[in-house]
């Protein structure tokens, strides 16, 4: 390396070498990650398992298996023992008197499911079997 220069020329072909290992990545990468959008179905509750929500028929074109929930509430009690007249309706939230909440079951296993999420635990199911992914 003379005097004038700042860099000597093994150090310009590394930089050589850096950038075009670089271009060569950027063809077949992006530039940066991308964002995802979260897989919520409604409020903070998300789909089962963060999997793609299916707003349409189209959406689940070559999908083994869909996760269908559908909330539903029988009765309306007081006690095991007492239960609420048919025509009673829902009670009002925070009601110490009447209890429901079979209904919100379906949120409940889909919120604890993140626990197994494609996203963040890539489907992985240990309790069942070491090697059993979705």
């Amino acid at each position: 390396m003379s005097d004038n220069e700042i860099i000597s020329a093994k150090e310009k072909e590394q930089i050589k070498f850096a950038f075009e290992n670089a271009m060569d990545l950027l063809k077949t990468q992006k530039a940066r990650g991308e964002r995802i959008e979260l897989s919520i179905l409604k409020g903070d509750t998300p789909t089962f398992m963060e999997y793609p929500l299916a707003k349409k028929p189209q959406d689940l074109q070559g999908a083994d298996a869909a996760i269908l929930g559908i909330p539903f509430e029988g009765l309306t009690i007081q006690t095991p023992m007492i239960m609420a007249p048919p025509t009673c309706g829902r009670p009002p939230q925070g009601s110490v008197y009447w209890r429901m909440g079979a209904d919100q079951g379906t949120d409940m296993i889909r919120k604890y499911s993140i626990y197994y999420s494609i996203n963040h635990n890539r489907g992985y199911f240990p309790e069942i079997d070491k090697d059993l992914v979705f």
